[in-house]
């Protein structure tokens, strides 16, 4: 958001980087599933788990699926 970019309070933090998990297609592809942690690859659930995300897989699905969409109606020239 514009406005954590411009606060006083987040001067400190503005050269910092962290390091985050990355999820190939396939993993992203069954994300959007929404499926629950128990029924997620091992390999997903852990790299959800050091994002602190874990329990937050069907949040994590319909976010990415609004972002999606957006990115479509874009390209799409829907909106502007």
């Amino acid at each position: 958001m514009k406005c954590q970019d411009v606060c006083p309070y987040n001067k400190s933090f503005i050269d910092r980087v962290e390091d985050a998990e990355e999820f190939i297609g396939k993993e992203t592809v069954s994300i959007l599933k929404g499926l629950s942690p128990e029924r997620l690859p091992y390999s997903i659930v852990t790299k959800l788990d050091k994002l602190n995300m874990k329990w937050f897989t069907i949040n994590i699905a319909r976010n990415l699926k609004v972002l999606i969409n957006n990115k479509k109606s874009i390209n799409k020239g829907i909106l502007k």
